[in-house]
């Protein structure tokens, strides 16, 4: 076996591994106490719209990489395998602008444990594709 088929290998087994982990994860939950004004429930409700339909993307794509046949270009176009730096700003700039003892800046900072999440597996699924 040579190196190349043995990087592939590995890189796979780290792939299922991580995707594995990642649907026994649950979708963070923000359920806070404190009355929230519509412009702030309005901005947290986007990022979450926002990534929910990036995780099932991610999701759908790694799934569609250890299942597949097809050429590692193709793989590498699936939009659920490019990182989505705009949602990881927004996710950022909400856990920024309010603090960990309020329910956006707790719902932001799980949405950020989340999303790297979502990174991490999609770097794997890359290295996968590539190697």
């Amino acid at each position: 076996m040579g190196l190349k088929s043995s990087k592939k290998i590995s890189s796979g087994l780290e792939l299922e591994r991580l995707f594995k982990d990642f649907l026994m994860q649950k979708f963070p939950v923000v359920d806070g106490n404190q009355e929230l004004e519509e412009a702030e429930a309005e901005e947290l409700g986007g990022v979450h719209g926002e990534l929910v339909l990036f995780d099932a993307d991610v999701a759908a794509a790694v799934k569609r990489v250890l299942e597949s046949r097809q050429s590692a270009s193709d793989l590498l176009r699936l939009p659920g395998l490019q990182v989505r730096p705009e949602l990881e700003k927004r996710i950022e700039e909400l856990a920024a602008r309010y603090g960990p003892d309020h329910d956006i800046g707790r719902g932001a900072r799980l949405y950020a444990t989340r999303y790297n999440s979502l990174k991490e597996l999609i770097l794997a699924a890359r290295l996968f594709v590539d190697s």
